[in-house]
């Protein structure tokens, strides 16, 4: 009994030491003392690892690109055009001077890769190349605050300024992939209209009835299809008018005798003018010197109207600008008349001779086919009469 009593009490002992150990090793695992961490690996002293081969080097990023508005409005020569706040029609071109001076370039648009040509390593930097590029838009749109506006362009690329109205634009700098670098926080804003006056000048047939003259009895209709107002590319779209005067007793009448935008005549001068503005001089009216004299004046789709004097024109060109036609009235050639109507006569002669000839041949055939036919029986009657006479 005692045996069995000792061997008990030894597996009791050794089954508590064992427990005590299992505890106390996972108290040290999973609470290690205060400022003791099993997870952290202590940091090895310089200098060791040599000769185990050199880290890579890690990547440095590109410095931001960013935009110097004062550089680039002056290298771009903004300042004059805020001054005038304006555009004309035509085709822009915001950076064709920036662009030729990397300098310049790189003072606008700090941290900005461009290298133009003449520069160090051109040939091999250029394939890098940033772009600047120009969004902008239009009168009729809006940013609406949109990421990307609606129209761009290269800086060295023309705008088409076509419409009347505010113009928005901003520049932006991109990358060779087309990744955005950044966008300039000032917008431009400029107002466009057409600035140049509308000139009326004369076609050659114009010219040519100025130096002819009007004929008397006939009618002209003033033309104004034949007008030119400048180049398209640079003036809006035109309305042509004009006004008619006529030389009596010695001067020209003070009011036109027809205006074609009321379509009025004037009094006493209903013979002369239709309500259409077409002049029919009369006889009366010939002479060397001119008579009527057609006033033309313009008015453009924006508000700008050509004038009757030169004198208030600043923008024409002398050889070319000739606002009004004087014409003066002439006869109907006389010789050209006569010989006409001579033709004319001896034609219906001709006609008239020629049918009276067929009327007679067809009267006068019949009349010979009857006379013999007659005849016969004439001969026949006077044979029957003789030989009733004889049997008497």
């Amino acid at each position: 009994m005692k045996k069995f009593l000792s061997i008990f009490i030894a597996l009791l002992l050794i089954v508590s030491l064992f427990a005590t150990t299992a505890v106390a090793f996972a108290e040290e695992v999973t609470t290690p003392s205060e400022g003791e961490s099993t997870t952290t690996p202590e940091t090895p002293d310089e200098g060791d690892g040599e000769g185990e081969g050199e880290p890579e080097e890690p990547e440095v990023p590109r410095e931001p690109v960013t935009v110097n508005a004062e550089k680039l409005e002056e290298y771009l020569n903004l300042d004059a055009w805020f001054k005038n706040l304006k555009l004309e029609m035509g085709d822009i071109k915001f950076g064709e001077t920036l662009m030729k001076d990397s300098t310049k370039i790189a003072e606008a648009f700090p941290n900005i890769k461009y290298v133009i040509s003449g520069d160090e390593d051109y040939d091999d930097k250029k394939a890098d190349n940033d772009k600047i590029i120009v969004e902008y838009c239009r009168p009729s749109e809006s940013p609406k605050g949109q990421e990307t506006w609606q129209n761009s362009v290269n800086i060295t690329e023309s705008i088409r300024i076509s419409t009347s109205g505010w113009y928005l634009f901003r520049f932006v700098v991109k990358d060779k992939d087309n990744e955005v670098l950044v966008r300039g926080e000032r917008h431009y804003s400029f107002y466009s209209e057409d600035t140049s006056r509308p000139v009326v000048s004369l076609s050659t047939t114009m010219k040519n009835k100025v130096e002819s003259g009007l004929t008397a009895e006939a009618k002209y209709t003033i033309p104004t299809s034949g007008l030119t107002s400048g180049s398209t590319d640079e003036m809006s779209s035109t309305t042509v008018n004009f006004k008619i005067y006529k030389f009596v007793k010695g001067s020209w009448t003070t009011e036109p005798i027809y205006d074609s935008v009321t379509k009025e005549i004037a009094e006493g001068y209903e013979d002369f003018v239709d309500v259409d503005g077409a002049i029919t001089p009369s006889k009366a009216d010939i002479s060397e010197k001119p008579v009527y004299k057609i006033v033309y004046s313009v008015k453009d789709a924006y508000g700008f109207t050509g004038v009757e004097e030169k004198s208030d024109i600043h923008n024409y060109s002398a050889l070319e600008f000739n606002p009004e036609m004087l014409l003066k009235v002439v006869e109907a050639p006389a010789e050209d008349g006569k010989s006409v109507n001579v033709w004319v006569i001896v034609l219906f002669s001709i006609a008239g001779a020629c049918a009276i000839g067929i009327v007679v041949l067809l009267l006068i055939q019949p009349k010979q086919q009857v006379a013999p036919a007659k005849a016969a029986k004439t001969v026949e009657k006077a044979d029957e009469q003789t030989t009733d006479e004889t049997q008497e």
